[in-house]
């Protein structure tokens, strides 16, 4: 019995211990297969997640797609319909450039120009002009041409796809009149309708690099100045175009090229880009003499009027446009102060004594201000007794290098510039005070006589200037006489009166000077 249970008990410690390496296995395995299957499941799970990701893009990618496709539906129809739509003229040619279609557009054209059909549109060349665009590697192509009365203006796109083609068409005729008259507005006197000065510097550039010898001539009309200031503005368009029409057929002489042309104000040139001879020049500006010669007539007055002219040839006087003009513009200026109505031909002394006018200008201004001015008085006689009545101031400039300097050089500088009217001030106060102390030194009293420059009459305070002057001196007004020259007077019969007559409430007399020279009217002596 105890054998037994000894066997019993050895054999159920064996079957334990099998039990649990059994135990022990199914429990190793069982963990193996979880981790087997955990790890399968993460796998599963990451495909998962990677198809979902694809997914997504896929239906993004398809969104996209599907969208654009819609988008280039939508613009391809709107594209097929905006021929329709277009306002403007718009014409479908098939790909052997045979027409197809013919917005309404193109219809209401063909109806306003008049027109049997849409093909009446299209330029003559048009075959040739599609040859251009299909083997030129252009797709587009754009030219203008006329249809009737019309300007029309044309591009061409063809479509690579299928080899056709679209024509848009537009009227340019407005934009094209609005060009052209752009352009000739920049070229030409909008007044005279003459070509400019900017033309003409154009012109006389071409002369210069084509190198044959040629001539510039500016033409100053002479006394158009006094027209305006007479006459006014109106008046004075109206003469300038009329002396730009009997200027015109000089253009149309016997000199190859010549062309004439309207500056500004009062001055015209003339380009005679091939001469045989300097002399050319001169007969040229003979021959506007004499064209001026005859009167003009306007608004029912009979005028006469010349040209002062300066004369530069090239390539002599100047191989530039600046220095052609500039010397041209000094022979016209010698040519003004001989008295107009002549022609000067440039010579390089000129411009010596330009230079030397130049400097006389500017020391001008300051001539009182240095003392350089004196007075001589010349004596007026009684015819009668030979008694000496009066004297007349006249005004005398000592320069400390120059000498003695006429008052032909520098009176019409001081005119032009202004400085007359210092220098005119302090000739009446100098004369008036000089006449003073020759009555206090006892001598008889006399008149002093001043002139009064055109420049300073027209100045609305030269009474007050005159007052002045009497008051400083002492000197009674009767024995200060003004003169005043007759084209002074007359320049501003009005304002001259009111002039005079405010003269006259001072108590000084007043004499004119140089009468019968310039408008010789006794109408206006009387007034």
């Amino acid at each position: 019995m105890t054998a037994i249970l000894r066997r019993i008990a050895t054999i159920s410690t064996e079957l334990g211990n099998r039990l649990d390496v059994l135990v022990s296995g199914v429990q190793s395995r069982a963990e193996e297969r979880g981790e087997a299957t955990q790890a399968r499941l993460a796998d599963i799970i990451a495909l998962v997640a990677l198809f979902s990701a694809l997914l997504v893009v896929a239906t993004g990618v398809i969104g996209y797609v599907l969208s654009a496709y819609l988008r280039e539906a939508q613009e391809r129809r709107r594209l097929a319909l905006f021929p329709e739509r277009n306002p403007n003229p718009v014409i479908n040619l098939d790909a052997s450039g045979a027409l197809a279609y013919a917005n309404p557009g193109a219809v209401a054209m063909v109806a306003a120009l008049g027109l049997a059909s849409p093909l009446a549109l299209l330029p003559g060349d048009l075959r040739s002009r599609l040859d251009q665009v299909r083997h030129g590697g252009s797709e587009r192509l754009r030219w203008e041409y006329p249809v009737g009365e019309r300007i029309i203006g044309i591009s061409i796109h063809r479509l690579e796809d299928s080899g056709t083609f679209h024509v848009y068409l537009a009227d340019v005729t407005e934009r094209q009149q609005a060009q052209a008259q752009l352009e000739f507005q920049a070229f030409h006197d909008v007044l005279t309708q003459l070509p400019n000065r900017r033309r003409f510097e154009d012109m006389l550039g071409e002369a210069l690099a084509a190198g044959p010898a040629g001539a510039v001539l500016l033409l100053g009309l002479d006394r158009l100045p006094t027209v305006v200031h007479t006459l006014g503005h109106a008046f004075a368009d109206r003469l300038l175009f009329k002396i730009a029409e009997r200027l015109a057929p000089l253009a149309n002489g016997d000199l190859p090229g010549c062309r004439i042309y309207r500056f500004d104000g009062e001055l015209f040139a003339a380009l005679l880009p091939r001469i045989a001879a300097a002399e050319d020049a001169a007969a040229f500006a003979a021959r506007v003499a004499r064209d001026m010669a005859p009167p003009f007539v306007i608004d029912g007055r009979e005028m006469f009027f010349s040209f002062s002219v300066g004369i530069a040839n090239f390539p002599e006087d100047g191989a530039i446009v600046g220095d052609l003009l500039r010397n041209a513009d000094t022979a016209l200026q010698a040519a003004k102060r001989a008295g107009g109505r002549t022609a000067v031909r440039y010579t390089g002394a000129m411009n010596a004594r330009a230079l030397e006018r130049l400097e006389v200008e500017h020391e001008l201004r300051s001539v009182v201000e240095r003392g350089e001015l004196e007075l001589h008085y010349q004596p007026q006689l009684e015819i009668g007794g030979g008694r000496i009545i009066g004297a007349e101031a006249l005004v005398r400039w000592r320069h400390p290098f120059k000498g003695m300097i006429s008052p032909a050089d520098f009176i019409p500088l001081a005119e032009e510039t202004g400085a007359i009217s210092d220098i005119g001030a302090w000739v009446l106060a100098t004369a008036c005070a000089q006449n003073r102390q020759w009555q206090e030194a006892g001598l008889p009293p006399m008149i002093m006589a001043v002139n009064i420059s055109p420049r300073q009459f027209a100045d609305p305070e030269l009474p007050q200037t005159v007052l002045r002057a009497l008051r400083a001196s002492g000197l009674a007004p009767e024995w200060l006489e003004l003169e005043v020259t007759e084209g002074a007077a007359m320049h501003d019969v009005d304002r001259a009166i009111a002039a005079l007559h405010a003269f006259k409430a001072i108590g000084v007399r007043l004499s004119i000077d140089d009468f019968g020279t310039g408008y010789s009217s006794l109408a206006y002596l009387k007034r």
